[in-house]
């Protein structure tokens, strides 16, 4: 004989119900990179030593950011929502969080790839450097002084300018338009034709302050 469900536990039921969906949804999206992901990309970067490849502008408080080029401590990784990164000068006085705005779910490969695109792990000397060896002293000073160069190849470019805001593919193959819409570059673009540079509108524009310092710098 089936006994009928009582009204007072068909309503604990579906209780009992509402909180496994409500669970399921937490599961997924308030933690999108696996779990077990976390403390690895925790203990990669927290507390490194890296450089802003562009002008870094806080999510939420307008006029704080930290300039281009800059030396900063990777203090907060934002494992959430649309991912970020949070940053301090090395003096303390500025912190920022800086969001990557990527599109759900929050992937591993995409989070730490737009952590790369803002930040550079390895020290300005460090990178002249092994540019020079690689690619010869002209490159290697365009690079670090962010010029795009006619017939640079595609990775050269992005490592001067950082990645575009946008890309535009011209046809099949390595014929593309990057377009920039940056603190640093404003409407700026670069056409590539073959895989390299054909065109370039626009220039860097690095904050003055820093900008200034490293060309008195280097003239010394």
């Amino acid at each position: 004989m089936r006994h009928a469900t009582t009204p007072r536990w068909r309503s604990v039921l579906q209780w009992a119900a509402c909180i496994l969906v409500l669970a399921g949804c937490v599961d997924r999206y308030a933690t999108d990179i696996p779990v077990e992901y976390h403390d690895l990309l925790r203990e990669k970067y927290l507390g490194k030593h890296a450089w802003t490849r562009l002008t870094i502008q806080h999510e939420k408080k307008e006029g704080v950011k930290i300039e281009q080029d800059q030396e900063v401590i990777i203090t907060e990784l934002g494992l959430h929502r649309a991912g970020s990164v949070t940053v301090e000068t090395l003096d303390g006085k500025v912190r920022v969080v800086y969001p990557f705005n990527l599109v759900r779910p929050l992937a591993l490969e995409h989070y730490e790839r737009a952590l790369l695109d803002a930040l550079w792990l390895e020290s300005p000397e460090t990178r002249h450097a092994a540019h020079k060896d690689k690619y010869g002293n002209r490159i290697a000073d365009a690079i670090r002084d962010h010029k795009v160069l006619p017939d640079m190849p595609m990775f050269v470019a992005y490592l001067s300018w950082g990645a575009p805001t946008k890309i535009v593919p011209i046809k099949r193959g390595t014929d593309e338009t990057w377009q920039y819409n940056t603190p640093n570059l404003k409407k700026a673009t670069i056409d590539f034709r073959g895989g390299k540079v054909a065109k370039v509108d626009g220039e860097n524009v690095a904050d003055t302050e820093a900008a200034t310092k490293r060309k008195r710098l280097r003239r010394t």
